[in-house]
């Protein structure tokens, strides 16, 4: 690795320097009035996870268009650091690469000792501080809540809002606006089991008192990556829907980490350990199917986007059981022991 610079260490005066990088991302940059390609932007990233934007002129497209691979390891040769975009930037950079005629790329053996993916994540608390701030777009990660119809706009426009949710009980909807929507509903019917994505190149809008994020035209939505933020919320939180009723209807109640163990009483993570991820209501584990029946008083938060959007499924901030001691089954864990130790007896 020593005859490879960081991209860190780049700058304007930088001569002749090779780098070692994945390219993480590709996309058009589109003028959307003529919708004419303005040029082809690259984002690299170094084993020191660094990453910085290139950019692939249309009078080079045919020379390296051709040879960029997303996902790919290249060492490349003889570039031009230039200074980045002053507003609407994917990565917060001053600097970006520009590629020359003679500009080499060769593809190199991917050892993995690039990551595959970085991203500048912002926690959903900072989000209504970027409302009308363009410096940067918005990359976010979060698992899927909830998310609504497919609405047809008077002018014609295709949008939906999707709710997600982080491992502190904050939600945040995001718009998806015209394929974006509709990939998303592709993709998300694939998904049985809890969704948690990273959606990249978002803008802070205001909804309501709120702040929301809206998707632009090169948004990538990435679901259930290998990636260890997204890694790490899976552990963090566990959730739980039951579909509850009462004299006057039904609806739907989700229930997260302490509330969801303070039902089942068992830890989530043991179950998740012991029985793995059930993708029916035949395969579940016997504390989940043991709620049939039972009754409970659920402390609710109902949201703009509850009233907003007629959605009815209600995150549950505490619940109390009510139900009698004949209705209460058991402690599966608790039964278990007791049936051992009735054996040895």
């Amino acid at each position: 690795m020593g005859q490879y610079t960081m991209l860190a260490a780049l700058t304007p005066q930088t001569k002749n320097h090779s780098v070692l990088v994945r390219v993480t991302r590709t996309w058009e940059a589109v003028n959307r009035k003529t919708n004419t390609i303005l040029h082809t932007n690259v984002v690299l990233l170094d084993e020191k996870e660094n990453h910085m934007l290139a950019i692939i002129r249309n009078n080079q497209r045919d020379t390296f268009g051709k040879q960029v691979e997303e996902g790919e390891v290249y060492s490349i040769t003889n570039m031009k650091i230039v200074p980045g975009p002053k507003s609407y930037r994917t990565i917060d950079s001053e600097l970006s690469i520009n590629f020359f005629y003679n500009t080499k790329f060769k593809k190199e053996f991917d050892g993995r000792i690039i990551p595959r993916f970085k991203f500048e994540l912002q926690p959903f608390n900072q989000i209504k501080n970027l409302v009308g701030d363009v410096r940067s777009f918005i990359d976010v990660v979060g698992m899927i809540k909830t998310y609504g119809k497919l609405e047809r706009r008077s002018n014609g426009t295709k949008k939906m809002d999707v709710m997600l949710t982080n491992n502190r009980n904050e939600d945040m909807v995001v718009t998806l606006w015209e394929q974006h929507a509709l990939s998303f509903l592709a993709s998300i019917e694939a998904h049985e089991t809890a969704v948690f994505v990273v959606i990249t190149r978002l803008l802070a809008k205001k909804l309501s008192s709120n702040a929301s994020l809206s998707t632009m035209d090169a948004t990538r939505v990435y679901y259930n990556i290998d990636y260890e933020p997204l890694n790490k919320l899976k552990h963090e939180i566990y959730r739980v829907v039951v579909r509850a009723e009462d004299d006057l209807g039904t609806t739907s109640f989700t229930l997260f980490n302490k509330e969801a163990e303070q039902i089942i009483s068992v830890p989530i993570q043991t179950l998740i350990n012991e029985e793995g991820e059930k993708q029916t209501m035949k395969d579940l584990p016997t504390a989940i199917k043991n709620l049939i029946g039972r009754q409970f008083a659920f402390h609710i938060k109902v949201t703009t986007y509850n009233m907003t959007h007629g959605c009815e499924e209600y995150t549950v901030t505490h619940v109390t059981d009510c139900s009698s001691p004949s209705m209460t089954p058991n402690n599966p864990i608790e039964e278990e022991n007791r049936k051992k130790k009735k054996k040895c007896d």
